[in-house]
């Protein structure tokens, strides 16, 4: 499946279901079997790659208590983006966003 990625502010959310809040929040992938935000998004990415590996890993993502972790570990992502390589102010995520994730 090809994929196309985009930055949220270029994109038509409506069309895809989504609003800006939810977008500025965390990471989504859209697809023709539905809309996975944050850790799902990555666990999904993983399953789509079709190698065993990444299935595996998408797999163990979606396992009850490694879920919890995977949202854990994804929201302290992407609560200090800003602060990784290449991030900038604008990718810092307010407080009333952050919320939204929980």
């Amino acid at each position: 499946m090809p994929l196309s990625i985009a930055a949220w502010q270029l994109t038509n959310l409506s069309a895809l279901g989504l609003t800006a809040e939810q977008a500025s929040a965390q990471a989504f992938l859209v697809t023709p079997d539905g809309t996975f935000g944050g850790a799902e998004c990555f666990a999904e990415l993983m399953r789509i790659q079709g190698d065993p590996l990444h299935r595996l890993i998408a797999w163990g993502m979606r396992l009850p208590g490694l879920r919890k972790l995977a949202a854990w570990g994804y929201r302290l992502v992407a609560k200090n983006r800003h602060r990784l390589p290449g991030g900038t102010p604008s990718c810092e995520i307010s407080e009333s966003a952050d919320q939204t994730t929980k």
